[in-house]
């Protein structure tokens, strides 16, 4: 399914729950008992970059007992009615999410109102419980990657016409990567220009994309090292860009909401999806009655790293490490570790690390960095290890035989490496060799076939690569000097959207 846009939210407050609830859960159940609800981990889903499918809302036939709970502009949820609902953001499979205002605090924040199934009850009370460990482990930390990890603000169960659905409460954020790249991608355009030029047409801009990718590896070494927590699921959807404070986020959200307000529909209560939008991506020139314009274009200037803050999202599959789940049905195709598709028993945080490189090349590329084509002869994922083989040379006899689908390595997997990750981005992309080069060394650390010999996520948060500063227009891109020799695309049998 595709999302238009997700705002996940966050903040930490101490939660109640009512005499009779479960605690451990930190549920508040305005009428009955307390049920579950989904970990959504799909929640954004990808077409390609943000383009929307045939469906633009969630299916009507889906409003109903178990399904969606069908808000409306002016609903009031929660104990007390504390939150009044101001739009619909954007949907996913398990969830709705709306933006809402908080009558106690008096600022914005987003709920996620998942499905009323009862199916969804085990995987909802998990990633409640995740989040409250995250936050718990957070608020005794002083580690940096702790501000780029979603934190729990409220949750509650609000008994509606389909059901009893869980509700998670987060502050408002802004637009994914996904979504940024899908600006980028249809567009060309993006407001921070203090960012360089991308590698190709359509890539974010490469500062932006290393900036991004190292405030994620501190967020996953604050997961595996101060919460003993793999991810399992890195991807551009899972990456959301925090609303800059100017002078605070909370202003800037309840400007955008102003400023957009205009266009919704008042009329119609049950509301079309419709998301804030980014301010690193589109320009607001008119003023809002009572309200000061945030000051954007110095949010978008030279000192822009001091406002672009990335957080991670969505743990509703994750795991601790001391207790990893037994099936190997983790993580996104696109971004699946080796490791996964060959059973390899002691898997762990250097899956998100595999998965985070891939992040990387697809932020720089516009593409997949692996995206192979199944077929019925040769089945989707014995290309994608075919992929890796072709790029990055065979895996290791001592991994293998620690893997208990090793035998489907041995089928599948040509040994001869046809070209490497650099000569890939200078033959296919045209992207300059030099950079070719250092985003290889870069990568390979991160690629390796043995998660035992992987980088970790605090030495990849080090490495000078990222620490560069701006490589300017003319040195990212050469022109081909030579014509391909059998493309690799062709080789591979890939699709036209991978690497």
């Amino acid at each position: 399914m595709t999302v238009t846009t997700l705002a996940h939210s966050i903040y930490s407050e101490s939660m109640e729950t009512l005499d009779g609830n479960d605690a451990s859960s930190g549920v508040i159940v305005e009428e009955g008992g307390v049920t579950g609800s989904d970990s959504d981990s799909t929640v954004v889903g990808k077409g390609y970059y943000g383009l929307d499918e045939f469906l633009t809302e969630e299916p009507y036939e889906e409003q109903c007992p178990g399904g969606y709970h069908r808000g409306y502009v002016g609903e009031t949820l929660g104990p007390d009615d504390r939150y009044v609902l101001l739009r619909k953001l954007g949907w996913g499979g398990y969830c709705t999410v709306w933006l809402a205002l908080d009558g106690r605090q008096d600022r914005h924040v987003a709920i996620k109102i998942h499905k009323s199934s009862a199916e969804y009850s085990l995987a909802a009370r998990k990633e409640l419980q995740m989040l409250r460990h995250v936050q718990a482990c957070s608020q005794s930390s002083s580690h940096p990657g702790a501000a780029h990890v979603v934190e729990l603000l409220d949750a509650f169960a609000h008994s509606g016409p389909h059901g009893l659905h869980v509700c998670l409460v987060f502050e408002p954020l802004n637009t994914s990567v996904l979504s940024l790249l899908g600006q980028c991608h249809r567009t060309g355009f993006c407001n921070l220009k203090e960012a360089g030029e991308s590698c190709v047409d359509g890539g974010l801009p490469l500062e932006m994309a290393k900036e991004v990718t190292r405030q994620v590896l501190l967020a996953l070494d604050f997961l595996h090292r101060s919460c003993h927590v793999v991810h399992t699921d890195i991807k551009p959807e899972n990456v959301m860009l925090e609303f800059p404070n100017l002078p605070s986020k909370w202003d800037v959200v309840r400007y955008l909401h102003e400023y957009t307000s205009e266009h919704l529909d008042r009329d119609v209560k049950s509301a079309t999806s419709r998301p804030l939008p980014s301010p690193f991506a589109c320009n607001f020139s008119q003023e809002v009655a009572g309200m000061p314009r945030p000051n954007f274009a110095q949010a978008c200037g030279k000192d822009w790293k001091s406002f672009f803050k990335v957080k991670l999202v969505d743990l509703g599959n994750a795991c601790s490490t001391d207790c990893r789940p037994q099936s190997y049905g983790v993580q996104t195709l696109e971004y699946r570790a080796p490791e996964i598709f060959l059973q390899y028993p002691k898997w762990g945080c250097a899956a998100d690390i595999w998965s985070t490189a891939c992040l990387f090349s697809e932020m720089c590329t516009a593409r997949y960095l692996f995206k192979s084509q199944g077929s019925d002869f040769f089945p989707e994922t014995a290309s994608q290890l075919k992929l890796f083989a072709t790029v990055l040379g065979p895996a290791s006899d001592k991994f293998l035989r620690q893997c208990a689908l090793a035998d489907d390595y041995e089928l599948c997997v040509n040994a001869r490496q046809v070209r490497s990750l650099s000569e890939n981005y200078v033959y296919e992309l045209g992207i300059n060799r030099t950079l070719s080069q250092q985003m290889e060394q870069f990568l390979l650390p991160m690629l390796q076939w043995d998660p035992t010999r992987r980088a970790d996520a605090i030495a990849c948060a080090k490495h000078p690569f990222l620490r560069n500063g701006k490589l300017k227009i003319g040195k990212l891109r050469d022109s081909l000097k030579k014509p391909l020799k059998g493309s690799f695309k062709k080789i591979l049998g890939t699709g036209s959207k991978s690497l």
